[in-house]
């Protein structure tokens, strides 16, 4: 089973500066991240549900909006042949937040539910794991014979483990990550974002 790369708990799941190259595609992830971070606060109210589905929306408008915002920098061309845009396309976990919001806007089929979950509390001299209830995403294993999700046998059995077992703040910190380390490399390659800004970020 895949598991989020944890790049984004350090870091507080924020985009990195840079990124405001892409000003829709930045804000809608900031939007995002802004949500998520009110479901996750008090996870038994009906208020953690909205937040997350918004979350998830915010999440799916930022990966739409990026063939306009790499449009405006007049990349378009090079982005549709890159391998970038392809490995974004085909990651799975990006795939399971984008059906999953379209299941849980049009057809009420998903949603999200506390449950417990092992967390590791990262503190100033000390880490520690404690129990906490937190989201996770629910329904989508009921949607496994659904032809609509265009998943084959194997991808719906990953995604029924990752349901499972993975929050769902952890689910979309992965999507920030691997979001954000396509565009950047697409950037650095035509030189709209520098190297040396990007190593910053990263070994911060």
């Amino acid at each position: 089973m895949r598991t989020p790369s944890g790049y984004f708990f350090r870091l507080g799941f924020r985009l990195p500066e840079y990124l405001r190259v892409l000003p829709n595609v930045f804000d809608r992830c900031e939007a995002s991240r802004y949500f998520l971070i009110q479901a996750t606060e008090d996870p038994h109210s009906k208020r953690a549900v909205w937040y997350a589905r918004t979350s998830l929306n915010e999440f799916k408008s930022a990966i739409t909006l990026i063939p306009v915002d790499i449009k405006v920098i007049g990349l378009k061309t090079e982005w549709v042949k890159s391998s970038y845009k392809k490995e974004l396309e085909r990651d799975l976990i990006i795939r399971m937040v984008n059906v999953c919001r379209n299941l849980s806007f049009h057809v009420a089929s998903v949603t999200s539910m506390p449950k417990e979950s092992m967390v590791r509390i990262i503190g100033p001299d000390e880490s520690h794991v404690s129990t906490q209830k937190t989201l996770f995403v629910d329904g989508m294993k009921k949607q496994s014979q659904n032809r609509r999700l265009n998943l084959s046998l194997g991808e719906l059995r990953e995604i029924s483990e990752i349901e499972d077992n993975i929050p769902l703040y952890m689910i979309l910190a992965e999507c920030y990550a691997t979001t954000s380390i396509c565009l950047e490399n697409f950037l650095i390659e035509y030189r709209k974002v520098d190297f040396e800004d990007s190593e910053k970020f990263w070994n911060r």
